[in-house]
């Protein structure tokens, strides 16, 4: 599924393509999700994930807040506790994971340019306590464009009765973007065992029935 959407903020064009792949070599399907922004000028781009359960690990070190301050003033930033943060380099990606009841799920994102992971929780601002506490994952970008290309892994399985606990690490260990324009948006997803899959996206407004988007294994 691919839409678009025009100045919806004044100035930004939007497009974000959402594929579900099914392949056998993984215990769930992956779900991608690739966001591309586009403007004349320059903005602070968020892309925010909420989830829930309990953290798990990270790639990328996290600097936790000593003090805990909202993450803004308004648009409902006012409301999330700015609780750590974590470095994104240009050209690299970065893993978060994390458990909700019996299962595990790791997102793992790659920003072209570089960027900021903020892990934040809802419950700022609220002196009655009326908000539920609750995790919440920003990735943010400074710049005129941006891109956010995303994989969500589920597998795994976890008892907490039992003691029991398996694959509490995904397939998918990184991400690279090598080429995110009006013609295409190709990713390459590198797996535990050596392996990359390759997506690539047709960003056409009419791509010709087929050729949205392929998906290849390569060696």
């Amino acid at each position: 599924m691919s839409a678009r959407l025009h100045d919806y903020y004044p100035g930004v064009s939007m497009q974000r393509t959402v594929l579900m792949l099914d392949l056998p070599e993984f215990e769930q399907p992956l779900l991608v999700d690739v966001f591309r922004l586009t403007s004349q000028q320059r903005h602070q781009y968020d892309y925010c994930l909420h989830h829930l359960g309990q953290f798990v690990r990270s790639d990328s070190p996290l600097r936790v807040a000593d003090i805990l301050k909202p993450l803004g003033n308004g648009n409902g930033y006012q409301h999330l506790w700015d609780c750590a943060r974590a470095d994104i380099p240009p050209a690299q990606s970065l893993l978060f994971s994390w458990l909700d009841g019996h299962s595990y799920t790791s997102l793992v994102s790659a920003l072209p340019l570089g960027g900021e992971l903020i892990v934040a929780r809802s419950g700022a601002n609220d002196p009655h306590f009326n908000l539920r506490n609750e995790p919440a994952l920003l990735l943010r970008q400074q710049g005129a464009d941006a891109l956010f290309a995303s994989v969500v892994e589920s597998h795994g399985y976890f008892d907490e009765a039992t003691e029991t606990s398996r694959d509490a690490r995904g397939h998918v260990v990184s991400m690279d973007v090598l080429a995110h324009n009006d013609t295409q948006t190709a990713l390459l997803i590198h797996c535990v065992d050596g392996r990359a899959l390759q997506v690539v996206i047709n960003n056409h407004d009419q791509p010709e029935t087929g050729t949205e988007f392929r998906v290849a294994w390569q060696s």
